[in-house]
């Protein structure tokens, strides 16, 4: 079956995306490291991303999306294959070749270097990145799984802090200043935060803050909920910098497990940057564990 690529449409092809991604993380969960909240994170937590021209699809002639390729500006693509076709390149060539040609204007330099991350457990992908020019160039992050199938403990909370979702309007800019703290510099804005709480898939009870008793926002973590795999993800967790190793952030996350189990979740994720050992750390206390590795390829 003929396959051609083409732009994305930001009316209809969100769906497409989130529907290829359930199915491989379905069909092959030890090679699958996207999750719906790692596409809906990025396409909407920044105003500069404009997917009409970072994104693009490509479908069969029935029009069934099989491959899918962002561009992380300036020279990085992120890419997802139908596991029917991963491996065999011509996919993978496609979306190299695109993000090469839309990658010139972005670094004008000489020398154009792409990167893109593949996991160790991706056995198809990793076999076809040589022959695409890449080669590994180091240990990027740690992808961590909590398993949701048992009963959770209820360890003390710090004191003083209260665990809740965000609420009015009259609190996003308190979130995003937060955010914007932990995660400086941060293209995160007010207009682009009132715009992901609009996004679907995006759920406000999964919004999550821990508030001191003078009403400051301590940490917070947002959750993804996909019902269709029942997995959540954990994107993006932080706290601020006056309240570390205080258990807060310790304290949100088990918040968020919490949560997503009493919704139907059977598996949390979340990524743990190698050089963070910060947040690696908050996380196995929490009892995450570590079932892949993300590398960075250039």
């Amino acid at each position: 079956m003929a396959i051609k690529g083409r732009a994305y449409d930001p009316e209809t092809d969100l769906p497409h995306l989130l529907a290829l991604t359930q199915f491989s993380s379905q069909l092959t969960p030890e090679a699958t490291y996207l999750h719906m909240g790692d596409i809906l994170w990025r396409f909407f937590q920044s105003s500069l991303f404009d997917p009409l021209k970072y994104v693009r699809l490509w479908e069969e002639s029935d029009g069934d999306v099989v491959a899918f390729a962002w561009l992380e500006a300036p020279d990085g693509v992120v890419w997802c294959v139908h596991p029917q076709y991963r491996g065999q390149g011509m996919l993978e060539e496609a979306i190299v070749a695109w993000a090469a040609d839309l990658v010139e204007p972005e670094v004008p330099t000489a020398e154009v270097r792409l990167w893109t991350t593949a996991c160790a457990t991706d056995a198809a992908t990793l076999q076809v990145l040589p022959g695409l020019g890449f080669l590994s160039d180091q240990r990027l992050a740690r992808k961590m799984e909590f398993s949701l199938l048992h009963a959770l403990a209820d360890p003390p909370q710090p004191a003083g802090i209260t665990l809740r979702a965000v609420e009015s309007s009259v609190e996003w800019a308190q979130r995003v200043d937060l955010h914007r703290r932990v995660w400086h510099p941060s293209r995160v804005t007010l207009a682009a935060y009132k715009r992901l709480r609009a996004a679907p898939g995006y759920r406000p009870d999964l919004d999550l803050v821990a508030v001191t008793s003078e009403g400051e926002f301590a940490a917070y973590c947002l959750c993804w909920l996909d019902p269709v795999t029942h997995v959540g993800l954990f994107e993006p967790v932080g706290t601020h910098p006056a309240y570390r190793r205080q258990g807060v952030g310790t304290a949100v996350v088990r918040e968020g497990l919490r949560r997503l189990q009493a919704l139907g979740a059977t598996t949390a994720w979340v990524t743990a940057v190698e050089s963070n050992l910060a947040a690696r750390k908050l996380y196995e206390r929490v009892g995450f564990k570590t079932i892949t590795y993300e590398y960075l390829y250039k």
